[in-house]
């Protein structure tokens, strides 16, 4: 496994909620098999065709399952997250699936420990609202990206609706201190 940066605080945040709850996570319906995962393996397989992805990586992996869901189309899969106990979950997981091209690296979405360049597809499933700065991630995920690359993310997001983003925002972070933010798609195509 390697480590990089963990940026902005994040890390901090999620590993304290995230870490004690990894075998949960390994557990969860809702993270192991639900519409955004089979969202992004239909887009992954539409995209990519017959052609296989080179280098995968999933950013705020979990316990790996978007991870697991793109190996069978990529060469080598790198599970992402700052979370050193999730990304043990992943590679237990990984190994019981037979999982054999499944790479960890800790760190955060926003401090990328890869060449720019380096990578086909960057994906990113109901991880995005812990990012502390989504904007650096969306920055980070291009810089790594090959010319031609593709970026997927599935993740919760806000109505267009002001008051009712900062009031659903404040009853998620009421929930989990490790959430921040809930964004408008309008504002996601404006970065």
């Amino acid at each position: 496994m390697t480590q990089g940066g963990k940026g902005n605080g994040q890390g901090s945040a999620a590993q304290q909620v995230f870490g004690p709850q990894a075998a949960v996570y390994a557990t969860s319906k809702v993270h192991i098999r639900d519409d955004s995962l089979e969202s992004v393996e239909r887009m992954v397989d539409a995209a990519n065709g017959a052609n296989r992805y080179g280098w995968t990586l999933d950013l705020g992996t979990g316990a790996g399952f978007t991870a697991f869901a793109v190996a069978g189309v990529s060469d080598r899969v790198i599970a992402s997250d700052v979370t050193g106990p999730m990304l043990r979950e992943a590679q237990r997981l990984g190994r019981e699936r037979g999982i054999t091209n499944l790479g960890l690296s800790q760190n955060a979405a926003e401090a990328l420990p890869f060449a720019g360049g380096s990578i086909d597809l960057v994906t990113s499933r109901v991880s995005a609202h812990h990012f502390r700065d989504f904007e650096k991630a969306l920055d980070e995920a291009r810089r790594v990206l090959k010319y031609g690359g593709s970026l997927l993310m599935a993740d919760s997001v806000a109505p267009e609706d002001d008051a009712i983003t900062e009031w659903m925002n404040d009853i998620e972070l009421r929930r989990d201190f490790s959430h921040v933010e809930n964004r408008q798609i309008s504002a996601i195509a404006r970065m």
